[in-house]
């Protein structure tokens, strides 16, 4: 676990089975996809980089989560000119949702901010409806 090669183990072996729908990331719009078409009798293969983010005192605490980067990824990215970057992003089974999600800045109009979170959901059920519709 852990090491990104999902549950074979190793990257060398091959996918033989066919999917109708493969989604990329159990986050917010991921999981809810998942969840939505979880009942529509097809194949669906959900991916996720991540590993599931240890149970631990310091999940609950904002300052290693949002002060640290405590489960913030190592990660190193490239922008267009070539220079390096850290890119903020968490992966565990969850997305960025397991870290940002609980809070709900819809109830706070006057910050004048919209909960990504919960906006990927709507959109994940949209699309739900329209996979569902696409593929009979």
């Amino acid at each position: 676990m852990g090491d990104g090669l999902g549950p074979f183990g190793g990257d060398s072996a091959t996918m033989t089975e066919r999917y109708d729908v493969i989604i990329i990331g159990s986050g917010a719009g991921g999981g809810t996809l998942a969840h939505a078409l979880a009942g529509s009798g097809k194949s669906i293969l959900l991916l996720e980089r991540g590993d599931f983010l240890s149970r631990e005192m310091d999940n609950w605490d904002p300052r290693p989560v949002f002060v640290d980067g405590k489960y913030i990824s190592k990660d190193t990215w490239f922008d267009d000119t070539g220079k390096p970057f850290q890119p903020q992003v968490h992966y565990f089974v969850g997305g960025a949702t397991k870290m940002y999600g609980v809070v709900d800045t819809s109830f706070f109009p006057s910050i004048g901010a919209v909960n990504p979170a919960l906006t990927a959901m709507a959109n994940a059920l949209r699309v739900g409806e329209h996979v569902r519709e696409r593929l009979g």
